[in-house]
């Protein structure tokens, strides 16, 4: 186990995208991270299937998260809705949006 409270893994100006492949990784490494509260992956390329093994893996598991950004990946409305669900009712802040989309849920 490890203190790690905060973990951001962006992309810079469309560099170092992990995409589907890096999902499948940090999903078991993530779940060693108990004490983690706030966890940012935007703009990594990350689609429904990526989305998918985070949520069902560490975004469950991980009942200190407060703050989760996924934004301005490749997911879908049907993948949004199902993290908006999951984590309705203990993530303070939740970013899912698309770079199209002009406001944070």
């Amino acid at each position: 186990m490890t203190s790690l409270e905060i973990l951001h893994l962006r992309a810079i100006s469309g560099h170092s995208m992990f995409g589907e492949p890096g999902a499948r990784i940090l999903a078991p490494a993530l779940m060693r991270l108990t004490t983690l509260k706030e966890l940012n992956l935007a703009m990594n390329g990350v689609g429904n299937e990526g989305l998918a093994m985070l949520r069902d893996g560490p975004i469950r598991a991980l009942t200190s998260l407060t703050k989760l950004s996924v934004g301005r990946n490749m997911i879908d409305d049907e993948g949004k809705e199902a993290i908006r669900e999951m984590l309705k009712d203990r993530c303070e802040e939740l970013d899912i949006n698309s770079s199209d989309d002009s406001e944070n849920s």
